[in-house]
């Protein structure tokens, strides 16, 4: 997970969030619904305008898991606080975070690993339904919002990409883990499904590619520190700091990881 500055909200999404807004009020507020029997059609963060602007800030990658989603499959737009009920232990408790449906910084962009329950397979080989739902861990039950803005009180334990520095929250290790610096770290980990062996193996294969660039890299740097000057020497490291660089950039899947391994190497080589 990378930080995400997002932009303004698309105007259509303002216009109907506002008029699905007022009409969620109605239902929500009915002694009728307060079990969840009738549910209510959420529409507005379905347009493509949306969608749009999130694949274009988020690089089409998932928020979560920095993964590609543009060439394999369709976009989940992804609610942060869940839309209209909430997992609380094994129950789910309707009508919590109804007003945030539409609310622009609680959509985000996700793949179907990290947003849907699914049985995955850990490193280890152990098998467990994983991904995000209905989940929405917070510090403390008693702080859990019921109306309007009381979500502002709650200690939520998700990292946001665009409300969080995501580097204050993981660590990267070798063969493709990711690992946590915080309790919010952990609970991220554990509720996008950050460990699932196939987005791993995926990880631990682009450290591999790195590790490759980095060790040709300082082959070369030593090689000119010990021999002096040499043109083609020099052009073949620039072209290994490139090819470095790129891993780097927002547009590439797991650039966070990229970053963490990189970044250090290049302050080495050019510093």
């Amino acid at each position: 997970m990378i930080k995400v500055k997002l932009p303004k909200p698309p105007p259509d999404l303002v216009t109907k969030g506002a008029e699905e807004l007022a009409d969620a009020r109605i239902h929500f507020g009915s002694a009728a619904n307060e079990a969840g029997e009738a549910a209510f059609e959420f529409g507005a963060y379905k347009l493509a305008s949306v969608k749009d602007v999130l694949n274009t800030t988020f690089n089409f990658k998932c928020a979560y898991c920095e993964s590609s989603i543009e060439a394999t499959q369709p976009l989940d737009v992804e609610h942060f606080r869940p839309k209209s009920g909430v997992l609380v232990g094994n129950d789910l408790v309707w009508g919590v975070y109804f007003w945030l449906a539409a609310r622009w910084g609680n959509l985000l962009p996700s793949c179907t690993d990290c947003n849907r329950p699914r049985k995955q397979v850990l490193p280890d080989g152990t098998s467990l339904t994983l991904g995000k739902s209905n989940q929405f861990p917070i510090g403390s039950e008693a702080k859990r919002a019921a109306k309007e803005d009381e979500e502002k009180g709650e200690a939520r334990l998700l990292v946001h990409p665009c409300l969080d520095d995501p580097t204050k929250h993981f660590a990267f290790e070798p063969d493709g883990i990711v690992s946590w610096k915080t309790k919010k770290g952990r609970e991220s980990i554990r509720v996008y499904a950050l460990l699932r062996r196939g987005l791993v193996s995926q990880r631990k294969e682009r450290q591999l590619e790195i590790r490759t660039h980095i060790s040709i890299a300082r082959g070369l740097a030593r090689k000119l520190a010990s021999d002096g000057p040499d043109p083609d020497l020099a052009a073949m490291l620039a072209e290994e700091i490139d090819a470095l660089t790129r891993f780097v950039e927002p547009g590439q899947e797991y650039s966070a990881m990229a970053r963490s391994m990189i970044e250090p190497v290049l302050e080495e080589l050019m510093g």
